[in-house]
């Protein structure tokens, strides 16, 4: 049997790679929000659901490293389950943990 890759939340991965890992940590990994994101998504008017929805079915925009955290973040535009349109920024921190950061 081979050994599992670690992930390496510093290294770069390509949007397709982040995309399915996004993907594959709502499904099977924890997906927490920061106490900024809640913050938003009460603001703005999203709930978890169009969180979690925009991450599955959203395209991957733009991404950036952090420096202060060591990990990239990445904003995922899409849809709601209403329709309407937002945007999500998410930090993927293991290979079954992602950190939602912000909601717009």
């Amino acid at each position: 049997m081979g050994k599992k890759k670690t992930f390496d939340p510093t290294r770069e991965i390509s949007d397709k790679e982040a995309h399915n890992l996004i993907c594959d940590i709502k499904l099977r990994g924890f997906v927490h929000l920061s106490n900024h994101a809640e913050e938003r998504m009460l603001e703005r008017g999203f709930s978890m659901r169009d969180v979690l929805y925009i991450l599955e079915h959203g395209a991957i925009v733009g991404k950036e490293y952090n420096e202060n955290a060591q990990n990239w973040k990445y904003t995922v535009e899409g849809h709601g389950t209403d329709g309407e349109k937002g945007a999500a920024v998410t930090a993927i921190i293991s290979s079954s943990t992602q950190v939602v950061i912000t909601v717009f």
